[in-house]
């Protein structure tokens, strides 16, 4: 099935992505033409304010398969403190984050972001961890 560029007029197949066949202009303008714009923005604010709760637990469900009262739950059996280094949520002024297995999806615990970042950039490698406590012991 063909369709049009509806700033270009440019014919192309039916497809998801039609954005690889068009101008950085007009990706510009149909951003800007599509329903909302800066109104859907202020609207999906506004209705994340009214519904932080279930807009987190849909989050958590998509991207980690747990539920907001998994999370919870995680939380009061860890005490509120990051698993490696023990830090309290409140003290990083954020929620912990839900650290989990990039090769088998299974969730890990909660983490601090330093923690979870540092984790993440020694790309989950207990030998590169070994490596790196080498390291700083070594260099004391």
């Amino acid at each position: 099935m063909q369709k049009e560029c509806v700033v270009c007029d440019k014919e192309f197949e039916a497809t998801r992505d039609w954005s690889k066949y068009c101008s950085h202009e007009c990706k510009l303008a149909m951003r800007s033409k599509r329903e909302g714009g800066e109104a859907r923005k202020e609207r999906d604010a506004t209705y994340y304010q009214k519904n932080k709760r279930a807009a987190r637990n849909r989050q958590l469900l998509r991207f980690f398969g747990i539920t907001i009262e998994d999370y919870e739950e995680m939380l009061e059996e860890q005490n509120g403190r990051c698993s490696i280094c023990g830090k309290h949520h409140t003290e990083e002024g954020k929620a912990l984050a839900v650290d989990h297995c990039h090769e088998t999806g299974k969730v890990r615990g909660l983490l601090c972001s330093c923690c979870n970042t540092a984790i993440g950039l020694l790309q989950d490698n207990t030998d590169l961890l070994r490596n790196a406590i080498d390291y700083l012991e070594e260099s004391r």
